[in-house]
């Protein structure tokens, strides 16, 4: 199965950028849907700073944490605009994307964990 990151990207930005971290969200609906139309991905979490903030936090995620402040690796890729990647211990693909609004201005981080195996990455191209 492909996957169009660009797509779920989209999607996720369109909702997430005026929720709030206290309650369900748009943006946590859309990590839910995202999650369950594509498998492969182990690990969704959106990293932004909401209006009334003064942190960029997670304000969606399948694993919790909802409200924790990004860490440096987050901000490192909200700041240089450079994607990051890197294989967990469990041997899967960690990205980390920059999330931007629809006038293309940087307002957070998609942070995603890929199932990896040997010899499936040419199924994601």
């Amino acid at each position: 199965m492909r996957i169009s990151l660009r797509a779920a990207v989209f999607l996720l930005v369109a909702g997430s950028v005026l929720a709030q971290p206290s309650e369900r969200n748009y943006a946590q609906s859309l990590v839910e849907k995202t999650l369950t139309a594509h498998p492969e991905l182990t690990v969704l979490a959106l990293h932004v700073k909401p209006p009334a903030s003064q942190d960029n936090i997670i304000i969606a995620s399948n694993i919790g944490r909802i409200g924790k402040k990004a860490d440096t690796d987050d901000l490192s890729v909200l700041q240089s605009g450079k994607p990051r990647m890197e294989m967990t211990k469990a041997g899967d693909l960690s990205v980390e994307l920059v999330m931007r609004d629809a006038n293309g201005r940087p307002i957070g981080v998609i942070g995603s964990t890929f199932r990896f195996h040997p010899g499936t990455m040419s199924q994601w191209f």
